[in-house]
């Protein structure tokens, strides 16, 4: 039935005239007059909540018919993924059409080597968020003394079939900050920048009877959410790209685990109790694990293997980029 449902849908989105058309004409405006594709550092090994793979299969038509090359840079899984479903077809196509150079991936490579086909021999590398304190020339030992709570959007886990919602997190966030008041630590909330996330903000603070001033204002750049995640002394966050950019500035994080994408991810970084999966999701454990951090803090190591894996895979793609420079 699934299968019937999304053979249905795919058939609506090719013959039809909407969602298509306009993802088209997305696409030509912003890749016209490109050279070179890179698609870097994403989890688009799904279809059943995100839909990535229309998308991409639109990227690599563009790609064969203005003769572009494109890679995938250190891409994931994300949320369920079964080759057998129809979904899991298109996104094969995508990266496997001739237009595709190099594929690598970030977690999870042989569910990314099933989708990229014999073509292309699939790494386990790292994405160029690993590098964002250099990018972003972020200084050292900024701190405002408080712990940073990142917030998500109310239904995030409900998208990926988890019976957990708005009320969940609010009680969880709240139990966050209460607990951590009682051990003596500032606190405040911040977002990666999703109107969404910032609704749930606003609800949290009701909860606890906060003034606006606990939620830091909506990021509208990364250069803001970055320059707020540098100055905490720690963070408990649910966004992937937020603990990264923790880890590169040395700020010691903990990730609420709402896939298993994370779980990965700090495994391969060498940090694996410090995501938090659905069964801790419990207040006084998840402030206990951010205690732990705080006094491990980051292995300078660890970084430098991240680091490193996430400049391999540029050096493995930038011969095809000069190459077609010309």
């Amino acid at each position: 039935m699934q299968n019937l449902i999304a053979r249905t849908r795919h058939y609506i989105w090719t013959n039809g005239l909407n969602y298509k058309k306009r993802l088209n004409s997305y696409f030509e405006n912003k890749l016209d007059g490109v050279d070179f594709i890179v698609i870097d550092g994403a989890g688009l090994l799904e279809y059943s909540y995100n839909e990535y793979h229309w998308p991409l299969s639109l990227i690599s038509e563009y790609a064969e018919s203005n003769g572009l090359n494109v890679v995938y840079n250190s891409i994931g899984r994300a949320g369920g993924f079964d080759e057998r479903d129809f979904g899991s077809k298109i996104l094969k196509k995508a990266l496997q059409s001739p237009a595709v150079k190099s594929v690598s991936a970030r977690d999870n490579p042989m569910a990314v080597q099933a989708c990229a086909g014999g073509k292309h021999k699939v790494k386990l590398l790292a994405d160029a968020a690993f590098w964002m304190k250099e990018a972003y020339n972020i200084p050292s030992d900024i701190s405002n003394g408080k712990i940073g709570i990142g917030l998500i959007r109310g239904n995030s886990l409900q998208g990926y079939g988890v019976n957990f919602g708005t009320k969940q997190w609010v009680k969880l966030f709240c139990g966050i900050a209460n607990e951590l008041k009682n051990r003596g630590y500032d606190f405040e909330f911040f977002t990666n920048g999703l109107p969404a996330d910032t609704k749930l903000g606003r609800k949290v603070l009701k909860t606890l009877k906060l003034s606006d001033e606990y939620l830091v204002q909506r990021p509208l750049g990364d250069d803001e959410l970055v320059d707020t995640i540098n100055q905490y002394d720690g963070i408990v966050t649910c966004r992937m790209h937020s603990s990264i950019a923790a880890f590169t500035m040395n700020v010691p994080s903990v990730i609420l685990s709402w896939n298993d994408k994370v779980e990965k991810m700090m495994d391969i970084i060498g940090y694996s109790e410090r995501a938090i999966k659905y069964e801790q999701l419990e207040a006084k454990y998840i402030v206990d694990m951010l205690e732990k951090s705080l006094n491990d803090g980051i292995s300078t190591e660890k970084l430098l293997a991240m680091k490193e894996k996430a400049r391999e895979s540029v050096l493995d793609y930038l011969p095809l980029i000069l190459d077609c420079k010309k």
